[in-house]
């Protein structure tokens, strides 16, 4: 025997290197597949966020050119104001700057050289704003809002955007520029506002090389050594990558024709990376490692030798040692996966309270999934739920759902079991008639256990867990496994009968609701529509102010009911086509208290009666049924006005035809600050309707 040793000891280092050649050639293959498959990564991160920031810009910016359009339409702008009509223009331009975040400063250069601006603005004598660019560039360009490049400010120092439109009188003849400026700080800070690495930034090259949107620049013409940069942006869009060896920056950048400007987001190469280089250099540890460990071994290998030469009776103690240390270190491992077993039941019972509401399909895919994290020793699995007269395969593991789905089995087919069973697979399908269980076994992959369990929903059988072990497994179902098995059978059939209670719940609610809608439409022809119209823009203007779904759903239902309370209105008055008498007005205002008195009884409805109720109130506290003013006005009520008053300018009524959605616009605009809350007026233009 201990010649046997001595033979092997002579071949011992042989075997260490021919052992260390594929831990070598592994670790290189991991440090290079985590290397390129971080950098796709970030350079998809790069692309998605250029692309984000691009779209916030272009919205930005399009809101002034819209903006300019807007106010170049309106009457109060014109040749040799008077002192009373200049007044008008700076308390509109006031009312407009406040309405709009980010505006610097508003203008009207008339053709005449007259000058009015809000905030004012002290000029020079000589000053002429005909010979200015954007008064220039906007007359070369009837009919169509300009923007300037960016410049620095004589007056503020600031970095700014001038947008102009000319604006002519009915008769085609000019009659001066309107103009806004917006600084370029808004722009950066829309830039930064999504990060999500330490050094990446964004910036913007103009068609002449000069950098603007630099997120960590001061002031416009900072950064030019970017024009190297500009060289190699060929393309329309693309990466590149630039900077010293030391300090290596990753870039994605696009064109924007429109703007004239290239569009940068950058990162650092080396904090990208960084993971990456962690990973190489664990492994480069880790190979390091193999070789002191593999010399280590040869070094007690060639001790052991020697001691077992002196002393071969030690054997059987060595021996004795080695099954104690096992026997700890299986009684370990064991405890060790009860407890990881228990961590997963636990997470499954809190996960399924969160869950409800969600889906069956995503919830049932998730419970499936973390099944197989208890009971290690499937396999292969399926999930199937009964629909209407059929059985259903929501999740699978190893067997094809295409294959057992066309099957066609029915509801009759669901195995029910009062607890669980262990079978095999063939004998499962014994009650299924020649044919169909051929096709069944055919659609499985082979097994040689199947454990099974039966899902209840109000007592009554709904679905099946099924876990199979492969053929050629030596595995088998634990008792451990058995009791996880009953517990997740219990949880999913408490989803199941909870979620499908507060379903029933909500379409219950709704159904009422379009109920008491129809009513209203039958008793006022002239809203049919309209409640669902309000809800709809109510909840883009919600969802538009990054509202929780919660809030979102009330909104919608304040919509839906927002006119309840003419059902207590009379016919005569809703739909008379002639002006109401001031009696008749007086009992119109009235629809928002009936509206609430009416909601307000049931209990699911008193948020919402609180909603309906204010819903006519005015942000300058003129409005009713209680003068409220500004905050003072819930803002699901100040949403439910914009979105109210929008689709009745553009709704026949009695009284008048439909306007246009542009005049409906033009409406609102002009209201916002009196009758409307100005910062849901800007939400508001920023929706596509």
């Amino acid at each position: 025997m201990l010649k046997k040793i001595l033979w092997y000891k002579r071949l011992l280092p042989i075997f260490v290197i021919i052992g260390l050649i594929p831990v070598l050639f592994f670790s290189y293959k991991i440090s290079k597949s985590t290397y390129d498959s971080q950098l796709k990564n970030i350079q998809h991160y790069l692309q998605i966020s250029n692309t984000d920031k691009i779209t916030s810009v272009k919205i930005f910016i399009q809101k002034f050119l819209d903006l300019s359009d807007m106010l170049s339409r309106e009457s109060c702008f014109k040749t040799d104001l008077s002192e009373t009509e200049s007044l008008e223009v700076e308390l509109r331009f006031k009312n407009v700057i406040e309405t709009f975040s980010g505006l610097n400063l508003l203008y009207f250069g008339a053709a005449d050289g007259s000058f009015i601006s809000y905030p004012k603005i002290n000029l020079p004598d000589d000053y002429d704003h005909r010979e200015r660019l954007w008064y220039e560039k906007a007359v070369r360009n009837p009919g169509t809002s300009i923007m300037t490049d960016p410049y620095e400010d004589i007056y503020n120092q600031q970095n700014i955007i001038s947008v102009a439109r000319a604006v002519y009188n009915n008769e085609g003849k000019l009659l001066g520029v309107i103009g806004i400026d917006f600084v370029m700080n808004e722009l950066i800070k829309l830039v930064e506002s999504d990060k999500n690495y330490e050094t990446d930034y964004s910036f913007a090259i103009l068609h002449d090389g000069m950098t603007v949107l630099h997120t960590q620049a001061d002031k416009i013409g900072a950064y030019t050594f970017y024009k190297k940069i500009l060289e190699q942006s060929t393309d329309i869009s693309g990466f590149i990558t630039y900077g010293e060896k030391s300090n290596t920056r990753i870039a994605y950048y696009e064109k924007i024709p429109e703007l004239k400007w290239i569009f940068y987001t950058v990162i650092s190469e080396k904090e990208a990376l960084e993971n990456a280089r962690y990973v190489a250099g664990g492994m480069v540890l880790f190979a390091v490692l193999s070789v002191v460990v593999a010399f280590i071994l040869e070094l007690s290998f060639m001790f052991l030798v020697k001691k077992y030469a002196q002393n071969e009776s030690m054997s059987a103690v060595n021996e004795e040692l080695i099954a104690m240390n096992e026997e700890i270190e299986q009684s370990y491992n064991d405890i060790h996966d009860l407890s990881t077993k228990l961590e997963v039941l636990l997470e499954v019972i809190t996960g399924t309270i969160n869950r409800i509401g969600e889906s069956e399909k995503d919830y049932f895919t998730y419970i499936f999934n973390r099944l197989f994290d208890i009971v290690t020793e499937a396999d292969y699995g399926l999930l199937c739920l009964v629909r209407a007269d059929d059985i259903c395969f929501i999740a699978s593991r190893g067997h094809s759902i295409e294959k057992l789905q066309s099957v066609g089995y029915t509801a009759s087919d669901l195995l029910e079991t009062e607890d669980v069973m262990i079978v095999d697979p063939q004998s499962a399908y014994k009650f299924f008639d020649e044919e169909k269980a051929r096709k069944s076994l055919e659609a499985i992959e082979p097994c040689k256990k199947r454990m099974i369990i039966t899902i209840y929903a109000d007592n009554k059988a709904v679905g099946n867990f099924i876990l199979d072990i492969a053929k050629d497994s030596t595995k088998d179902f634990s008792q451990d496994s058995v009791k996880a098995m009953k517990v997740f059978s219990v949880t999913a059939s408490a989803f199941l009968t909870y979620n499908r209670y507060t379903d029933l719940k909500g379409r219950m609610q709704k159904d009422i609701i379009m109920t008491m809608i129809n009513i209203l439409e039958v008793h006022d022809v002239y809203t049919k529509g309209h409640s669902n119209n309000v809800a709809d823009i109510a909840v883009k203007i919600a969802r538009a102010m990054d509202m929780n779904r919660q809030d979102v759903l009330m909104v919608y239902w304040a919509g839906l009911v927002h006119d309840i309370g003419k059902i207590l209105i009379p016919q005569a008055i809703l739909n008379k086509p002639s002006n109401l008498t001031d009696a008749e007005y007086e009992e119109i205002k009235k629809h928002p208290e009936y509206g609430y008195i009416f909601l307000k009884k049931q209990e699911e409805l008193k948020q919402i009666a609180e909603i309906v109720r204010y819903h006519h109130e005015r942000f300058d506290g003129k409005g009713y049924p209680k003068g409220l003013k500004g905050e003072e006005i819930p803002l699901f009520s100040r949403i439910i006005s914009v979105a109210d008053a929008y689709d009745a300018i553009i709704s026949l009524r009695p009284y008048r035809a439909p306007l246009s959605a542009e005049q409906a616009r033009e409406e609102i605009f002009k209201n916002s600050g009196t009758q409307f809350d100005p910062k849901i007026v800007s939400v508001f233009f920023g929706l596509k309707l």
